[in-house]
């Protein structure tokens, strides 16, 4: 059965340790027993030495220690037996690390071992010595003989030379003379290595042995790893040695080694601080399985002794070492080959601290100006860079202010396809400082370093194989980049723009490029950008204002089809020379501001609060019904005033506040009472036979009495209206709240049409709120209109009514002018414009370049869309008045008659149109302008005019009648004929207006009532 130590413990997976116990005499069962006796805590290599007190001294088995249950005790009994033989036995070196007794113990040696060599005067912590003196056979009385003749303690290879040349401890010897014959490197293999144990080592180290000669490792057959250094060999001769796969020799002073024939197992080849004489690296090119190179020169007192190794030329030699990762180089002369370095090489040493003038500092300048990236030095150092050298000298490139190296140029005079040369790889454009254009167009390359060209202004280097376009990043003073058509570059984004500040154009088109056009964004002097067939599919509101020229293809097999398809509606045509489609950002970002606004429009509630203001305007205007008693008062006013003014005679100025009415209820009360005493004198003179005058008294009195009730009836009235006022007025103020609000909570912008009425309107609400708000006892304002500042100032409001231009005027219209715009906008009037505009200056381009005859179907196929939409629109009305269906026809029928019912002033003939367009695009606006009875109420109520919705339905009818006009008379009468009468105009519009009402109604955004609660009145 197969002895398996390791499950005894996992540590005795090292020999070692299995040889400790075995020489101790404890087999492999002895070990197990003795494992379970000491628990989890054994530890194989120190604790077979307690197993031998306690079998030797306490003569115990490990059956016995377990029956007695006393181990702790046993282990402090013997750990006394250590420190009595010397205290430190129980300390460490350092913190965390091992007692000076388990490293004894370790060693092999037993406290037996300890008590004996302590006594000559070896210490605790000479467990190392100890163990190496013993194991060549001295007794501890006779290390003290040969310390007594002045052999150092340490020196326990000299004494095995000494005894092996048969000499004994005495005076007489002359140490130094035998000690330089010991040195001798086969003298000492000789000794320390007997023959018959020579055919055993895989492993041998004897370094730092201050060995001399040249070493031949004969016999030495199954050598696998040797270490030599530190020594002062010349010579090594490995050449029978095929096994070996690590040599370890730096630091001697040789010349030459002989490798094995074959060397396919060598791995690792350390040859530092030798004197190899001058000569390149062909030595190490056969060595194709070696991983670590180590050939450099860091050792300061050798190099001042003219001893270190002088290797140079290039790195090629190595180019086939495919299995290195780690060389080292340092301070020696090899100055060239980057390129050529294996690709796994990860730990690369090429320092000059040691050897300033080493020639290897153009290949450390190289390594770090490229950061250590081999891949990167590798790149930068093809046939590009060869190129360029040859081609360029070193002062040559400083006079250069213009260079044109693409591959046109550079073969304009080759004809022979095979000899053409492509630049491939990096290019390092290092010493042309003085450069501003540069062309390197259509080659196959891969980075660039532009590093020193600082004054670049164009740059054209489309047509490449552009990994990523960081290294445009020191270019500040670029003003033109051509970068077209590099399809393999990583960019996620456009971020490498960012510090090119003066560029005006940039060509991206056909990159693989990703991302947002953010970054563009503090390029204030850019006016080109090109980002056809791209993926770049956002950020175009963040473009600087100053992009006047636009390219992008619409190619759905690219991201950059997304702004493509944003752009669509503002296309100014194809540029001849790219290809691409050009694009009017300016228009784009009129219709971007008017969007933006219109969705934020609440346009319900705006039309809802004007109406309420029209209704309160229309309301307070109206003429006062004077009575004869207003009359009378106004015309005493205006006698005693003398006044020259124009009367002011609208319902709002003929209010009273309670305060005016009460003292006309105390003269009406005075004058009943007076009337009420005359009555009774006129009573009592009657009686007292005084009838004519009583009577005449007496029949004054019931006039009087009816005269003051009349007053009294006509004072109440006036308290009602009073109070009609206060109503009206705070319903008013909630509806101007509101609308502040409104105008505050939406940002304006500064382009398009709807932005100038939004800030227009909100214009007039600010005007009108600095006249009304007024200042409180500290100067400031609350930014409201309180109730009683607006009926304080109730005679100003009354002369605003009557005057079209005064403030509130100006905010209904203002209102009115807004949703004008907005309505303009979601029904696409603005949109349908730039597109018939772009229609109309596509075919006038044809007309005037002559490609009319190239291409003679667009102006055909034009006519017959207009055509068309006339034809349609004919059916589309003769659908609603007769119909496929006599059910249809009949609903048909009984709606159209509603309408001229309700309205019996309209034409069925000539109004058709006028009614369609309230009921099916108006409505669009507001649901309830398909209810010709709501329509009625608003009338009636004065919140709507007939006359303003016909006069809209005019405006609206005549704006398009004149974009069809003016392309015809671009064309010609052919087109002008086929739409000759008012109809034809009013069918083709609204047919057009019908089939885009889906469209229309996606951009109507459902909004919310802005400010106070109160918005809800009416």
């Amino acid at each position: 059965m197969t002895e398996n130590w390791e499950s005894i413990h996992k540590d005795f997976k090292y020999e070692y340790y299995q040889k400790l116990w075995i020489e101790q005499g404890f087999n492999y069962q002895f070990t197990q027993e003795w494992k379970e006796t000491l628990g989890k805590g054994f530890k194989p290599e120190s604790d077979w030495a307690f197993c031998v007190w306690l079998r030797d001294e306490k003569h115990l088995s490990s059956h016995e220690v377990q029956q007695q249950g006393n181990l702790e005790i046993l282990k402090t009994e013997y750990q006394k037996v250590w420190t009595d033989t010397h205290p430190d036995f129980a300390e460490k070196e350092y913190s965390g690390s091992k007692t000076n007794q388990q490293h004894w113990e370790e060693a092999g040696l037993t406290y037996q071992d300890a008590q004996a060599w302590i006594l000559i005067n070896f210490g605790p912590n000479d467990h190392w010595v100890v163990k190496d003196w013993k194991y060549h056979s001295f007794t501890p009385q006779q290390v003290q003989d040969w310390k007594d003749i002045g052999l150092d303690e340490d020196n326990y290879e000299f004494a095995v030379y000494l005894r092996y040349k048969g000499h004994q401890p005495s005076p007489d010897l002359n140490l130094e003379k035998l000690e330089k014959e010991f040195h001798i490197v086969q003298n000492y293999l000789d000794t320390i290595f007997p023959k018959k144990k020579r055919e055993e080592i895989a492993k041998l180290d004897i370094s730092r042995k201050n060995l001399t000669g040249s070493l031949d490792l004969n016999d030495f057959v199954n050598l696998e790893r040797l270490n030599c250094s530190d020594n002062q060999l010349s010579h090594l001769y490995l050449t029978n040695y095929n096994k070996l796969i690590e040599i370890k020799c730096s630091s001697n002073k040789l010349k030459a080694i002989n490798f094995p024939e074959q060397v396919e197992k060598l791995t690792i080849l350390d040859i530092r601080n030798n004197n190899f004489p001058k000569q390149d690296l062909s030595l190490f090119s056969h060595l194709v399985n070696l991983k670590e190179l180590k050939i450099g020169n860091d050792h300061r007192a050798k190099t001042k002794q003219g001893i270190y190794n002088r290797f140079s030329g290039s790195l090629k030699p190595l180019q086939n070492l495919s299995q290195l990762y780690e060389l080292d180089i340092s301070n020696t002369d090899i100055d060239s080959g980057l390129e050529y370095l294996p690709d796994g090489v990860e730990d690369f040493w090429c320092s000059t601290k040691k050897m300033p003038d080493a020639k290897v500092k153009a290949i450390k300048e190289e390594w770090e100006y490229f950061n250590k990236d081999l891949k990167k030095c590798k790149e930068f150092n093809g046939s590009a860079r060869k190129w360029l050298d040859e081609k360029y000298s070193e002062k040559k490139r400083k006079e250069q202010n213009e260079l044109n190296i693409s591959y046109e140029e550079i073969n304009k005079y080759e004809k022979e396809e095979n000899k053409k040369i492509k630049l491939k790889g990096g290019l390092r454009l290092k010493g042309f400082t003085n450069l501003k254009r540069l062309n390197c167009s259509n080659h196959q390359l891969t980075d660039l370093d532009l590093s020193d060209c600082y004054s670049l202004i164009k740059f054209k280097c489309e047509g490449n194989e552009l990994k990523d376009l960081n290294f445009l990043k020191p270019l500040a003073k670029l003003e033109e980049l051509r970068v077209q058509n590099n399809q393999k570059l990583s960019d996620k984004n456009l971020n490498f723009s960012i510090p090119l500040i003066n560029l005006e154009e940039l060509d991206l088109s056909d990159c693989s490029l990703k991302g947002s056009l953010k970054p563009l964004e503090n390029l204030t002097k850019l006016e080109l950008l090109n980002i056809s067939n791209t993926d770049i599919k956002e950020g175009l509101e963040y473009l600087p204002e100053s992009v006047k020229n636009f390219y992008c293809e619409l190619d759905y097999q690219y991201g950059s089809v997304e702004i493509a398809k944003e752009l669509s509606k503002f296309s100014e045509g194809t540029n001849e020379e790219s290809g691409h489609t050009k694009y009017n950002l300016d228009k784009w970002r009129t219709d971007k501001a008017n969007h933006l606004t219109a969705s934020a429009a609440p346009l319900e509630r705006l039309f809802v609060i004007r109406g309420n203001f029209k209704q309160f305007i229309n309301k307070w205007r109206k003429p006062a019904n004077d009575d004869w008693f207003d009359k009378l008062e106004k015309f005493i006013t205006k006698q005693k005033d003398q006044s020259t003014d124009p009367e002011l005679n609208n319902e709002l100025s003929q209010l009273q506040s309670p305060k005016e009415l009460w003292r006309n209820r105390w003269a009406i009360y005075g004058t009943q009472f007076v009337g009420r005493g005359a009555a009774a004198v006129g009573a009592f003179l009657t009686f007292q036979d005084q009838g004519t005058i009583g009577g005449g008294i007496l029949a004054v009195y019931p006039f009087a009495e009816l005269i003051v009730s009349n007053l009294d009836e006509r004072l109440r009235g006036k308290e009602n209206k009073w109070n009609e006022f206060l109503t009206d007025i705070d319903v008013f103020l909630d509806n101007y709240h509101e609308l502040l609000a409104v105008t505050k909570s939406i940002k304006i912008g500064e382009l398009g049409k709807i932005n100038k009425a939004f800030k227009n309107l909100q214009e007039k609400v600010d005007v009108f709120l600095e006249e009304h708000d007024q200042s409180d006892e500290n100067g400031i304002k609350n930014g409201e209109i309180d109730l009683e500042e607006l009926v304080v100032k109730r005679i100003e409001l009354a002369q605003s009514l009557d005057n079209k231009e005064s403030k509130l005027w100006e905010i209904v219209n203002a209102m009115q002018s807004l949703e004008s715009q907005v309505i303009a906008y979601r029904q696409g009037v603005d949109i349908e414009e730039v597109v018939l505009d772009k229609q109309k200056s596509q075919l006038i381009q044809k007309t005037k370049t002559d490609e009319y005859s190239k291409q003679p179907n667009v102006f055909h196929n034009w006519k017959d869309k207009i055509k068309q939409t006339t034809t349609n629109w004919g059916n589309w009305i003769n659908s609603k008045t007769k119909g496929p269906k006599a059910k249809d026809a009949e609903e048909i029928s009984e709606a159209t008659q509603e309408w001229f019912i309700i309205f019996p002033n309209l034409n069925p003939q000539e109004d058709l149109g006028f009614i369609l367009w309230l009921r099916d695009k108006k409505s669009q606006e507001i649901e309830n302008f398909a209810n010709p009875r709501w329509i009625k109420e608003k009338i009636a109520t004065e919140e709507l005019e007939l006359n303003e919705l016909r006069k809209e339905y005019q405006e609206e009818l005549t704006s398009k009648a004149r974009i069809i006009i003016n392309i015809d008379n671009e064309q010609g009468s052919s087109t002008a004929s086929l739409i000759s009468s008012r109809a034809d105009l009013l069918n083709r519009f609204q047919q057009e207006e019908i089939e885009l009402q889906n469209q229309q109604q996606a951009q109507i955004i459902q909004l919310q009532p802005f400010g106070i609660p109160g918005s809800s009145k009416k």
